[in-house]
């Protein structure tokens, strides 16, 4: 099931929906991270790259938990990225990998546009979403597999890759 609300328009910390009566967890979750935790072009374009990179792996380590911002952790497993508010345990959104990529080339080109003549406000753009809320969760940790966070593990071999990194 896709869930779409349309014409997101967001000014630094508000949100609008405009032309839509839905508000609900997802869109305001993705609305609440892409204005929290991506806020500029140049950092939507390093989560976009980031999603890419994640999508060519077939298996973790590394894709599965992909990070985190101001407010929310992100993962993608399976081609499904789950966004979760570190502050409100309701704020959970599952999308696909396609969904987020467009969710965030959009947001960029938002950010890009020329937001300030009141005569001709920056064009909305839509998202879509599969689930929210504890759907969201049991699909992608119940039902998918996923996690978010790093093993120990894990952090052991990109403290060991960081260290030789800085050898150099």
């Amino acid at each position: 099931m896709i869930f779409r609300t349309s014409n997101i328009w967001m000014d630094n910390t508000k949100e609008y929906l405009l032309g839509s009566s839905i508000r609900n967890i997802g869109s305001h979750e993705i609305v609440t991270w892409l204005g929290t935790d991506i806020q500029g072009a140049d950092s939507a374009e390093r989560v976009i790259k980031q999603f890419h990179e994640a999508a060519k792996l077939e298996n973790p380590p590394y894709g599965g938990y992909l990070g985190s911002g101001n407010a929310h952790h992100w993962g993608m497993f399976k081609g499904v990225v789950y966004i979760h508010c570190e502050y409100d345990e309701e704020m959970k959104v599952a999308m696909t990998y396609e969904q987020a990529v467009g969710a965030l080339e959009n947001y960029k080109q938002f950010l890009l546009s020329t937001r300030t003549d009141p005569a001709n406000p920056p064009a909305t753009f839509d998202i879509e979403y599969l689930l929210d809320g504890e759907a969201a969760a049991d699909l992608y940790f119940n039902k998918l597999g996923g996690r978010i966070g790093f093993t120990l593990d894990e952090r052991k071999v990109m403290a060991k890759e960081q260290k030789k990194r800085g050898k150099k």
